[in-house]
């Protein structure tokens, strides 16, 4: 981590005349540098959503919008985790239209869900899978749900052992 005082030299005068210098310097958690790192995975997908927006979303759709995310998400049918204070949503679990959660991800999720928490699901799906050929499985939702099914069963079987 860098961290310079208008003390610090510099070895290097090319490198010190382009550098500002900080009296204080940020940390940077391994955590927010995996959330940034998953954002363009779910690009194509919608993305990550709070849960405030996501209920601001779904209110105009249907009445009791929130209501009916805070049941879902307090009774573990979402796929969701927490960053910086926030609740948040991939995208990909829902239908654009209408918000239901896809079929298909409520599956792969059932498979998962119990060896793995929201955190670790959302990066299972915006990882390169051996068992998808190195794709990742957001990637291949448009695709056969067997292929998923089969990667999320296997990790399931060697997280159990």
């Amino acid at each position: 981590m860098l961290n310079l005082t208008s003390n610090d030299r510099l070895e290097h005068p090319s490198v010190a005349s382009t550098l500002p210098r900080f009296k204080r310097h940020v940390a940077v958690d391994s955590r927010d540098v995996v959330f940034v790192s998953m954002l363009p995975a779910f690009r194509a997908t919608g993305g990550l959503a709070t849960g405030d927006e996501l209920g601001v979303k779904l209110d105009r759709l249907q009445h009791a919008g929130m209501s009916n995310l805070a049941r879902k998400v307090a009774g573990g049918e979402l796929i969701c985790f927490d960053w910086h204070n926030s609740l948040w949503l991939p995208m990909f679990q829902f239908n654009p239209q209408t918000l239901e959660m896809d079929a298909m991800v409520h599956q792969i999720f059932c498979e998962i869900s119990g060896i793995m928490d929201g955190w670790e699901i959302t990066q299972w799906f915006a990882r390169p899978h051996a068992a998808l050929g190195g794709a990742m499985p957001v990637e291949r939702l448009n695709g056969s749900v067997e292929a998923l099914l089969n990667a999320a069963r296997s990790d399931r079987l060697i997280a159990r052992g």
